[in-house]
């Protein structure tokens, strides 16, 4: 006859259910323990081993009772399930669920683990039934709330009822993990970064082993500018998570920004080496082989990307610039047009538009080069939005005062106005196939509307401007670049 008796609770729950086993092999209790313990983890065979050998003793016992036999099997095929959704076998966790219910219609975890996997199959309205008459039978189940929040979050994409569950969740259980990390997570989108690093941090110290949280924290703190904590966190995330490829998209992100080029397309491509379908992945690809220059294959990154994701705004931006740069401007403005069309109140996209219809002054073709390089410098170390968020403020300044041709003056000091560095380079046109140059302090730009633009160059430079130098030498080694006294000329012959 099987021995349903209780553990007695040691503290290594695998070992007391293994010699509980070998001096009873039908203790189905000890199974279930054992069961349960390896899937904390996450060793889905070994759960998956132990379940079935639980289910046959169960099902093969003539002399158990019926409501015994339904508390058991609910328990085992629930478990079952969960093994089964940790390996990514979705359908068969949600036969495993359903078996569960069937055996016990109001067994609150069947229903709730039912509820999750019907979640990720995309059967939102069946999940959320779930979960809701969860909750109705038993109002203090913290793990309903859990799992209805993470639905209305991932599923409706409602933050302010996500937000609530997660609440009350951490209300009725303050150890779990997962809710503070999805707490987190929420907090990040509603930009309370000090918050959602709050939570993200103590879920982690809840449980080192969530993955999503070290991304979402790695994400709070780039959005912090400390990209060097970020890097250092994910580092170390990685190192137990080699291949989590939402840990090599962050830490992706973080290099993009610290402009560790040839690292961040290193990073992105261990996860296309896994997925090759990853969008996210594929986006920052084409973001990095944008910045390198290589302007073919940043379209053709950010193409494969918006393919597997067409609503994408920051994807078909990028895409707008990097045909721009390409010098093909209807396809810039057929890919603006869709930013556009997917949020007709984005102001960059509007005045990026404007200025692709514009075009490059016709009247001086010679300047063309120089405004290219510029234009490359800026692409390379400032950022790929930096054309339609900063270009355009600068040029609503009444600066032709000072230049019959304001339009190309505006152009090239805003260009340069996102050196994240406390100088700015501002181009003056002078006639003769020339434009003088000014360096001066970020910190002066507002004078530029009351004051004549005199040429300086002085301390003003900062030491360390290896960009600034790299862009000087550039042009030095084209020719296209004079000293005369204390004065920069660049000049349009190549």
């Amino acid at each position: 006859m099987s021995s349903f008796e209780r553990s007695s609770g040691k503290t290594d729950p695998i070992t007391e259910a293994t010699r509980r086993l070998e001096q009873n092999p039908r203790d189905v209790l000890a199974l279930i323990q054992r069961a349960n313990a390896y899937l904390e983890r996450h060793d889905v065979p070994a759960v998956l081993s132990d379940v079935d050998r639980a289910l046959q003793l169960v099902l093969s016992e003539p002399q158990l009772e019926e409501d015994t036999q339904a508390v058991l099997l609910a328990r085992l095929y629930t478990t079952q399930s969960q093994a089964l959704a940790g390996g990514g076998s979705w359908e068969q966790a949600l036969s495993a669920a359903e078996r569960a219910v069937q055996a016990r219609p109001d067994d609150l975890d069947a229903l709730v683990q039912r509820g999750r996997v019907r979640r990720q199959l995309g059967d939102m309205p069946g999940a959320l039934s779930d979960l809701n008459h969860v909750i109705a039978l038993n109002p203090t189940m913290a793990t309903a709330y859990l799992a209805r929040g993470i639905l209305r979050y991932d599923g409706q994409g409602d933050s302010t009822g996500a937000l609530e569950d997660f609440n009350r969740a951490l209300e009725l259980d303050g150890s779990l993990a997962v809710a503070w990390s999805r707490r987190g997570q929420v907090y990040m989108d509603m930009n309370d970064l000090v918050r959602a690093e709050q939570d993200l941090r103590l879920a982690l110290s809840l449980d080192i082993r969530l993955s999503g949280a070290y991304t979402n924290l790695c994400a709070v703190l780039r959005l912090q500018n400390r990209p060097d904590e970020a890097l250092r966190i994910a580092a170390n995330a990685l190192r137990y998570y080699p291949d989590d490829p939402g840990l090599l998209v962050e830490a992706a992100r973080c290099l993009i920004d610290q402009n560790r080029l040839p690292e961040a397309l290193s990073t992105v491509q261990k996860v296309l080496a896994q997925l090759p379908d990853h969008a996210e992945a594929l986006a920052l690809m084409g973001q990095v082989y944008g910045r390198q220059g290589n302007i073919v294959a940043a379209v053709h990154g950010l193409e494969r990307a918006l393919a597997l994701n067409p609503h994408d705004v920051e994807s078909w931006f990028n895409c707008a610039l990097a045909h721009y740069h390409a010098g093909n401007a209807a396809a810039a403005l057929a890919a603006i047009d869709r930013v556009l069309a997917l949020n007709p109140e984005d102001g960059e996209a509007r005045s990026f538009r404007q200025h692709i219809s514009t075009g490059m002054p016709q009247d001086h073709p010679e300047l063309v080069p120089v405004l290219a390089v510029l234009e490359r410098f800026a692409f390379a170390h400032c950022g790929p939005r930096y054309d339609g968020e900063y270009r355009w403020r600068v040029g609503t300044l009444p600066m032709t005062q000072f230049t019959p041709h304001g339009a190309i003056q505006s152009y090239v000091v805003a260009a340069l106005d996102l050196c994240q560095a406390p100088y700015t380079i501002i181009a003056v046109w002078l006639g003769d196939n020339q434009i003088d140059v000014s360096i001066r302090q970020a910190r002066l730009i507002p004078e530029i509307q009351q004051q004549t633009l005199a040429t300086v160059l002085s301390a003003t430079i900062p030491a360390r401007s290896e960009a600034l130098s790299a862009l000087l030498n550039r042009f030095m080694e084209q020719g296209m670049l004079a000293k005369a006294g204390a004065s920069l000329r660049f000049t349009g012959k190549t």
